[in-house]
């Protein structure tokens, strides 16, 4: 996994030029893994951090829409898939 995300992570930057991008995994509720990379904005606010950044990203000022989304993954893979 640790270099598949590394690449995703690496893409990432690439696409959207964040100031970094965390990887995230919450493993409450059900029994299972799943890793979020969340691109932090240039622009964020330098005291938004952890769980507030989070909610932010989920939620809030820093969420995007469901077709933003669909966009980056599908320019990620397009980019990752030229890697393997």
């Amino acid at each position: 996994m640790g270099p598949l995300l590394g690449a995703a992570s690496r893409t990432l930057m690439k696409l959207l030029t964040p100031e970094k991008v965390y990887i995230c995994s919450f493993g409450s509720g059900v029994k299972h893994v799943h890793f979020y990379l969340m691109p932090r904005p240039l622009d964020a606010p330098h005291d938004l951090v952890g769980g507030s950044f989070v909610a932010e990203v989920f939620t809030g000022r820093w969420a995007c829409t469901d077709n933003d989304a669909a966009d980056i993954a599908r320019r990620l893979r397009g980019e990752l898939a030229k890697h393997t």
